[in-house]
């Protein structure tokens, strides 16, 4: 996402001139010295690092023997999402806020994290009241630019696996409405 730090190390000759800590921009490029702005936003690390080496290679600044490069996020920056639909407080929500971390600035500019548990969909419901019990929550829909993912959260009440998708920065989620109530949704607060 937009303000994500990451750091790029390609040892060998020639890679200091790449290699150090970037943040990558508003428009979710990454500027890399002598390099195009090189579009990550969406990415995961290894596919930056497949992005960044095929563009090193195809300017002719490394051969292909010689390229090893390394890739590591140093710090997730907060996200802003919109969720509307079946929830109680649809809106605009900001997730993995530097106040949701227990971690002080020198921690985190030390150690790389792992992704943060805020930016997942489940911590954005949790974060704008939960669903309502109309809720469709078996065809949550998350759009990202073009695209759009259908995710099924059922297991999160019937006890069975449930694979979170993680958001990043400009994310739309949509909460359908499964036209009856739903006992199931209904919890304690």
């Amino acid at each position: 996402s937009p303000g994500d730090r990451l750091k790029i190390q390609i040892p060998g000759v020639g890679g200091e001139e790449f290699s150090g800590e970037y943040v990558v921009n508003f428009s979710g490029d990454l500027e890399v010295p002598l390099l195009e702005a090189l579009p990550v936003v969406g990415l995961t690390p290894p596919q930056v690092k497949d992005r960044l080496r095929n563009t090193l290679l195809q300017k002719g600044f490394f051969r292909p023997e010689l390229l090893n490069v390394s890739v590591q996020v140093l710090d997730y920056s907060p996200i802003q999402v919109a969720i509307t639909g079946q929830v109680f407080e649809p809106g605009r929500v900001l997730l993995s806020s530097a106040e949701d971390s227990p971690a002080t600035l020198e921690e985190s500019t030390a150690l790389p994290g792992d992704y943060p548990l805020e930016r997942y969909l489940t911590a954005a419901l949790k974060a704008i009241g939960g669903v309502r019990p109309t809720a469709d929550i078996t065809r949550v829909q998350v759009l990202r630019g073009t695209q759009s993912q259908v995710v099924d959260l059922s297991g999160i009440f019937t006890g069975s696996s449930v694979t979170d998708f993680p958001l990043i920065s400009g994310d739309q989620v949509i909460i359908p409405d499964a036209g009856e109530f739903q006992e199931v949704l209904v919890r304690p607060s």
